[in-house]
């Protein structure tokens, strides 16, 4: 099963700056996907990391993991959990095999879930 973590370069940028993209992927985002699966016992292999061009009412910048499990009954809150706790949440955006947005903030990359969310927000 294949699962997309996405991330809007935007967001990723205030965490540790413009020229510390690298940093904030290699050495937090990446680390903490893999904990979370490490972590359960649950196979996975980070199978691409694709840097996805802005497109006009599609998505912005963002940065996509392809990442395969080995598990069908993924809890995919304890993967937002993990990030969450150490401040990488904003933006992240869950997606799976088909594209379906399985989580999403209202700061995703996703253009069209951003304006659902917002609306939904401003309804309540």
């Amino acid at each position: 099963m294949k699962i997309f973590i996405e991330f809007p370069i935007y967001e990723l940028r205030k965490y540790k700056g413009v020229d510390n993209l690298d940093v904030v992927l290699d050495d937090n985002i990446s680390y903490l996907i893999g904990k979370y699966f490490y972590d359960n016992h649950i196979y996975f292999k980070i199978l691409a990391l694709d840097f996805i061009l802005p497109k006009p009412n599609v998505n912005d910048e963002l940065v996509k993991y392809t990442v395969e499990i080995g598990s069908a009954n993924l809890n995919y809150k304890w993967i937002f959990n993990e990030l969450e706790r150490c401040g990488f949440k904003k933006g992240l955006t869950i997606k799976n095999a088909n594209g379906k947005v399985i989580y999403a903030d209202e700061c995703t990359a996703d253009i069209k879930e951003r304006r659902k969310i917002r609306k939904e927000q401003k309804s309540k």
